[in-house]
């Protein structure tokens, strides 16, 4: 007795004489075999291109933080710098009234 299935042909155990095996089974269930591992290792390629973009595109928003959180720092630190030069200048300025005042 034989079963039919979409790619190959199996016997039955019981339907077989003797020690007997067909090579076209065995072959074919090899193939089938070697079909799904392959598919498997093209999943697990896919899987890891997939990781890898991932991971670059995540390096590039991060770089892109960086980038702007250093332009947010240089552009504190010059309005930083001008509030201590105009405070120097006001201090200055005080100082040359007082000065003029105690005269």
């Amino acid at each position: 007795m034989t079963r039919e299935f979409p790619l190959f042909e199996i016997e039955e155990i019981g339907a077989r004489s003797g020690n007997e095996s067909s090579p076209q089974a065995g072959d074919k269930i090899a193939l089938l075999g070697a079909a799904i591992s392959a598919f498997g290792d093209m999943v697990a390629v896919i899987g890891g291109i997939i990781a890898i973009q991932e991971d670059q595109i995540s390096d590039q928003q991060q770089a892109k933080q960086t980038a702007d959180l250093q332009k947010q720092i240089d552009e504190l630190k010059k309005q930083l710098d001008q509030n201590v030069s105009n405070s120097e200048t006001s201090n200055k300025l005080l100082l040359q009234i007082l000065d003029r005042l105690d005269r």
